[in-house]
């Protein structure tokens, strides 16, 4: 499987990076390699505007059309289906069971009743408003064998006391499936005008614990917070809902309900954050997660790169005008 990344959005995290071609080969005004052929372009060419980066862009956009087009080809099929529980705890181990029996589904995604609510309120995807938790999962692949895999999966979510399951006989009921998740963030302002959402991973075997964590730290801020995140790859998304209107304190209750959170994912063995990013929301909570000496050795590699510091200034690492009252707050 190729990944396929636009050449101007590429990170300079090393000096080489995987594209569909060469940087000399793209200089050149000769015709386009053949999109299987993969080959190396350099990073520092590419964020320095240095010549060829017009023409590498140019061909890699080309290659990425081809290798489109070849996917859009490829005799694939898919097989959705959403199942209903009762309980959180109930649809966090179907998903640790779907895994263990060595089923690697494209996409499982939950939900719970708050968040459930919101979303049929504006998409009507057709969820049970009742139940307490919902997953979608969606299984790809080669036609052949394909149903033999859903029906494994519904075998298990029966088995882990599903309420109902709904198999997506059509496109179109696929497509109002996944709406209904798709748009999730934007269905929060059916519930408030105000959310904070976190970003934190934990190993899917832990995701009934930290659910009830993530539910105990809304009860004790007195906040609701709604749940709808990645449980496939354990990257939870808890949604943190208040109100601006009511004072400032309200963020700062939202804030230290979030700290809770990531706290707690970080001491189940995972992480801060899996696709948002830390930026300067999250850079006083580094060393919850790494030591001082692995923060040092980070800077030091981003020193290399940007010695001025020109690059994300004040992201990523704790500074001490910010984090302060911070790690004052934690000694105490």
């Amino acid at each position: 499987m190729r990944v396929l990344l636009r050449a101007s959005s590429i990170a300079l995290a090393t000096s080489l990076i995987l594209v569909g071609t060469t940087g000399a080969q793209a200089s050149q005004s000769a015709p386009a390699p053949a999109p299987a052929k993969i080959g190396y372009i350099n990073s520092a060419q590419l964020l320095a505007q240095a010549p060829g980066r017009a023409e590498a862009e140019a061909q890699f956009d080309k290659e990425v059309g081809v290798y489109r087009q070849q996917i859009q080809r490829m005799d694939d099929s898919l097989r959705t289906l959403m199942a209903a529980f009762e309980t959180m705890d109930a649809a966090s181990e179907t998903v640790s069971a779907i895994i263990a029996a060595g089923i690697v589904p494209g996409a499982i995604e939950m939900m719970d009743q708050l968040a459930t609510e919101a979303v049929e309120a504006a998409v009507h995807a057709g969820y049970p408003l009742d139940a307490g938790a919902i997953l979608l999962v969606e299984v790809d692949g080669p036609r052949d064998g394909l149903d033999d895999i859903r029906q494994r999966i519904e075998t298990i979510c029966r088995e882990h006391r599903a309420r109902s399951i709904r198999i997506a006989a059509t496109a179109l009921e696929r497509d109002r499936l996944w709406a209904g998740r798709k748009g999730a963030f934007a269905a929060m302002g059916r519930l408030s005008p105000d959310y904070y959402v976190q970003d934190g991973v934990i190993p899917r075997t832990r995701l009934p614990e930290i659910l009830r964590v993530v539910k105990e730290a809304g009860e004790r801020h007195h906040l609701r917070v709604a749940n709808v995140f990645h449980a496939g790859d354990g990257n939870l998304h808890p949604l943190i809902l208040f109100d601006l209107r009511d004072g400032p304190e309200e963020l700062e209750r939202a804030k230290a309900a979030g700290l809770e959170i990531l706290t707690a994912c970080v001491e189940a063995g995972g992480s801060l954050t899996g696709e948002h990013g830390i930026g300067m929301e999250k850079n006083c909570y580094m060393p919850l997660q790494f030591a001082a000496q692995d923060l040092a050795a980070m800077r030091r590699v981003k020193e290399a790169f940007d010695p001025a510091g020109l690059m994300n200034p004040g992201k990523v690492f704790p500074t001490p005008s910010r984090c302060r009252e911070f790690a004052l707050a934690a000694a105490r």
